[in-house]
């Protein structure tokens, strides 16, 4: 084989190694699929379609680019953030399972209603949003008591 040849080779055979392989030597990840379900559990959960986790949140701490999430049916009351991004060849993806609706919310229930008076109800929260709580009943806002009234 002569020089040039042998070069040529050589040069093939890098850009392979570069594309199989990362700048740091490990082998190229793929691509996982995670499981999310309100019947989940975090702790002992292994992200799979049989043993899913809880939270949607769970799923994006451990997600990496080209990963999806299969989120299962119900309401998750959470607020997600990922530490990490996707690419546009390899995105992050969350999505619902097929047919089935999922609602991701930053509202909490409020539960132990208790009534004042006439239609009056109350009931403790614990947190608060100063002057920026809203009150939802079927979906629908409703207006917190206040005095004075505005």
């Amino acid at each position: 084989m002569n020089k040039k040849k042998g070069g040529m080779y050589l040069v093939v055979i890098l850009l392979i190694h570069l594309f199989v392989f990362n700048w740091y030597g490990e082998t190229a990840k793929a691509a996982s699929v995670y499981y999310v379900s309100t019947t989940g559990n975090d702790k002992t959960g292994a992200g799979t379609v049989s043993n899913p986790w809880k939270t949607i949140q769970k799923a994006a701490d451990i997600m990496e680019a080209g990963d999806t999430c299969i989120i299962r049916g119900g309401t998750y009351r959470e607020t997600v953030t990922l530490d990490t991004s996707g690419t546009s060849a390899n995105p992050i993806a969350f999505k619902a399972y097929t047919g089935e609706t999922v609602t991701v919310s930053g509202a909490d229930s409020v539960t132990d209603w208790v009534k004042h008076s006439g239609s009056i109800y109350y009931a403790t929260m614990t947190d608060s949003l100063g002057t920026k709580n809203q009150i939802f009943v079927n979906k629908q806002m409703q207006l917190e008591a206040r005095w004075p009234n505005s």
